[in-house]
Order: structure tokens, then C-alpha cells, then sequence
């Protein structure tokens, strides 16, 4: 028993440490929420309008360093402002971003008859 015993000691502090460095080798960055106010809105035109009372959230990747590398999702709910042209029915639009920056991507946007605004993307389309 003793030798058995002895025997297995080596094998699992072996396994301890190959776990540790297989986990630390393969360690993902953390995925970071934000949330606030001010949109930017767009009505049945493709206007935009800034909605100072639109709440977004917004979920970004980061690599090992701590920097922003990707957006993972972004949302937002807002209201188009009475001067705005609001869709006899609702709309549900693409928006594409193109910025050169980590928003670049498909947001997929729906505005009610009653001015009440989403967005949320990037979308990920599967060619």
C-alpha cells in the first residue's frame, strides 16, 4: 500500500502542475459590460437624431494586456423625437457601420409607429 501510494504522488503532482500551465496557457480575458445614456436614433428617412434619454448596454472583449479589442454585443432603446418621421408600421432595418474602429459591423434596428427605437448588433451573418 505504502509503495502504491508512494508511487501515485509523483503521477498526480505532475497532473497538478500540468493543469496549471494548460490553464494559463489557454486563459481567456474577461468580457466587460458597460451601460449608460445618449443614442444615436434614426427614423423611417434613416435621420439620425440623438436621444439624450436612450439607454444603451454594451458587452467588450479584452485581450491579456486589458485592451479593448472587440465589441461582443451592443443594445439600445430609445425614442425618436416628435419631429422625427415615424414608419406607418413597424420597420426593421440593417444599419452597417463602417469606422474603422471595433463597432464596425451589421446592427439590426426596429423603429415602432409609435417612435420607439432598438438596435442591437454587431450581427453575425453566416456566409
Amino acid at each position: 500500500m505504502k509503495k502504491l501510494i508512494v508511487t501515485f504522488l509523483p503521477a498526480i503532482a505532475l497532473a497538478g502542475a500540468l493543469t496549471v500551465v494548460i490553464a494559463n496557457s489557454a486563459s481567456a480575458a474577461p468580457a466587460v459590460p458597460n451601460k449608460g445614456k445618449v443614442c444615436w436614433v434614426q427614423d423611417a428617412n434613416m435621420v439620425t437624431f440623438v436621444d439624450d434619454e436612450c439607454e444603451y448596454h454594451e458587452v467588450f472583449k479584452y485581450d491579456d494586456a486589458g485592451n479593448r479589442i472587440a465589441v461582443l454585443n451592443y443594445q439600445d432603446h430609445g425614442h425618436l423625437p416628435p419631429e422625427a418621421t415615424f414608419p406607418e408600421k413597424t420597420m426593421i432595418n440593417v444599419f452597417h457601420v463602417d469606422c474603422g474602429c471595433i463597432y464596425d459591423g451589421d446592427y439590426r434596428i426596429v423603429v415602432t409607429s409609435t417612435g420607439e427605437y432598438h438596435s442591437q448588433g454587431p450581427m453575425v451573418i453566416n456566409n
